[in-house]
């Protein structure tokens, strides 16, 4: 009883020192806030939840509230920690990092340029359904879930987790340009395919999509961290109580004809079930903490290396399941664990982890700053990099590792074929006028 007692406690505290940190932080809020935000989420307000509603499961599973407590105190001071160093950064990479500074820089991109990200996304989707049978977290029977990264084309497979990062810049870019009223019903139809998009790949996505609009709509119009703006918060609440309710309802049977959003929004069943037979993402953490088992002292970082090394270049990789690597050194139940970045490094360097994670982050954000002051000049290119950025920050329950191999390998792709592209339609246009300069003086001599 006393470790649900602990865990509600402390994830309140949490919650509610993110909640007013980022109340002081908004004239400047940056991404290095935004991964305050994050952790303050995930380990606070998640925490709370589940220090009220999976209180069978803590007590069924004994869990040590001393653990429990040690688990929520290196999520607080290695959040603290990462937030101080990276303040000692540039005061010009810091610019380049205020949120404020990149919406207004979304709010360039044009229609053509968000229609064109629309149909990158929906092609490959389009293809997900009538070969693969999937499309987002969505699966129609044809592939078997396991089935996918053996059968499928790697181009597919590659192309598969970078889709909600294009989903979220066609997103954010509309929410800019209307926050900052250079909208029109374009704009409007344009945001509200991407959000029929982001459904897709589930309930995290629409969360974090739906307050990071909030975030950027209130930019111009005042502090949305205040006590006057609790009503948004409870209505982004309801929100996403009735879309959980319609999602968990029917997740796995969303093409039946029998189907009624009417009486499945108001049903908190599906919703509660989930919540109380998900696993938080403080769980894994403790269950490292707990174990006896020495930390894997970079072995863990060396596997997800070699598992970002694409098979164009390496053609007979083996890729080694990072949770069942996980749960084999530390003797756990080889089940899916709730993934997130202070886990990946925990298992790495043990409790040491707090102080390693922020070189990581250090390199992560000196690197995305040079890259956006240097590409600020292409909206379309500096749209996709930044919101991969967010993105990275943001999907807090999933590996570090993976997350951070797959931001650069992503972006370097990104960067590569944009100035493919641009190189190519600069060539095809200069081809184009000189072949009307050369038919104009043929058209004079003629004469």
């Amino acid at each position: 009883m006393l470790t649900y007692y602990v865990l509600g406690i402390i994830g309140l505290l949490f919650a509610v020192g993110t909640y007013f940190f980022c109340h002081w932080r908004w004239p400047k809020l940056s991404v290095m806030d935004l991964l305050v935000l994050s952790y303050g989420i995930s380990f606070g307000a998640h925490s709370v939840v589940e220090a009220f509603i999976q209180q069978n499961f803590i007590i069924t599973m004994g869990l040590d509230p001393i653990v429990t407590l040690i688990v929520m105190f290196h999520a607080a001071i290695s959040t603290a920690i990462i937030w101080i160093v990276l303040r000692s950064i540039h005061q010009k990479n810091q610019q380049a990092l205020r949120l404020r500074y990149m919406v207004k820089n979304w709010g360039k991109t044009g229609e053509a340029q968000q229609i064109f990200l629309l149909i990158a996304i929906i092609v490959p989707m389009a293809y997900g359904i009538f070969k693969v049978g999937l499309i987002g977290y969505l699966r129609f029977g044809v592939m078997d879930y396991y089935e996918i990264a053996t059968y499928s084309p790697y181009w597919y497979t590659a192309l598969w987790p970078f889709l909600p990062v294009l989903i979220y810049s066609v997103a954010l870019s509309a929410v800019a340009k209307i926050s900052y009223r250079r909208s029109n019903a374009v704009t409007w139809i344009i945001l509200l395919v991407a959000f029929l998009l982001c459904v897709i790949y589930g309930r995290r996505p629409v969360f974090y999509l739906i307050l990071l609009s909030g975030i950027i709509w209130y930019f111009p119009r005042g502090n949305l961290f205040t006590l006057k703006k609790s009503k948004f918060f409870i209505l982004l609440i309801c929100v996403i109580i009735i879309f959980s309710n319609i999602y968990q309802t029917y997740r796995q049977d969303i093409l039946s004809a029998s189907i009624n959003l009417v009486e499945s929004w108001g049903d908190m069943s599906a919703t509660m079930l989930n919540l109380q037979e998900r696993i938080g993402p403080w769980y894994l953490n403790y269950r490292i903490i707990d174990s006896d088992s020495m930390p894997m002292y970079g072995a863990f970082f060396l596997n997800s290396m070699k598992n970002s090394i694409p098979r164009l270049f390496w053609p007979g990789k083996v890729v080694y399941d990072e949770d069942v690597m996980l749960a084999d050194h530390y003797s756990l139940p080889p089940i899916d664990y709730p993934n997130n970045p202070l886990s990946t490094i925990l298992a790495d360097f043990g409790i040491l982890s707090a102080f390693i994670i922020p070189l990581f982050y250090l390199f992560v954000y000196i690197s995305a700053a040079y890259f956006l002051n240097k590409f600020r000049r292409y909206p379309l290119l500096y749209l996709v990099l930044s919101v991969m950025l967010l993105q990275f920050i943001i999907n807090f329950e999933s590996s570090f590792y993976a997350e951070i191999f797959g931001l650069y390998r992503y972006g370097s792709v990104v960067v590569i074929l944009y100035f493919m592209g641009w190189f190519l339609l600069k060539y095809f246009k200069l081809i184009v006028k000189e072949a009307l300069k050369i038919n104009n003086i043929e058209g004079k001599v003629k004469v």
